[in-house]
C-alpha cells in the first residue's frame, strides 16, 4: 500500500464535518462535492482498487490531514 499523507497544524475540522467530507467522495457528484476531489478520490479507486482513494483525517499535529492511497498493481515493479 502506498500514501502520501500532507498534514497541517491548524484548528483542525469537526468530526462530524470530516465524515460528511469522506461521505461525499463515496457518493455521486452533486452540486455540493467538490470537482477536483471527487475526481482524485475516483481516479485512485478506477486505476488501482477499491482500498485506494482520498481520505480525510484529523492530524497528529492537531489540524487537517489528507492522505492518498494506493494498492501496488499486480505484475508493476
Amino acid at each position: 500500500m502506498n500514501r502520501i499523507a500532507v498534514d497541517d497544524n491548524g484548528p483542525g475540522v469537526a468530526g462530524e464535518k470530516l465524515a460528511a467530507l469522506q461521505g461525499r467522495l463515496a457518493v455521486p457528484m452533486d452540486e455540493h462535492t467538490g470537482t477536483g476531489l471527487w475526481n482524485i478520490h475516483q481516479r485512485l479507486i478506477y486505476m488501482y482498487g477499491g482500498r485506494s482513494g482520498l481520505t480525510f483525517a484529523k492530524s497528529p499535529l492537531g489540524g487537517f490531514r489528507a492522505e492518498l492511497v494506493w494498492e501496488e498493481k499486480e505484475g508493476s515493479a
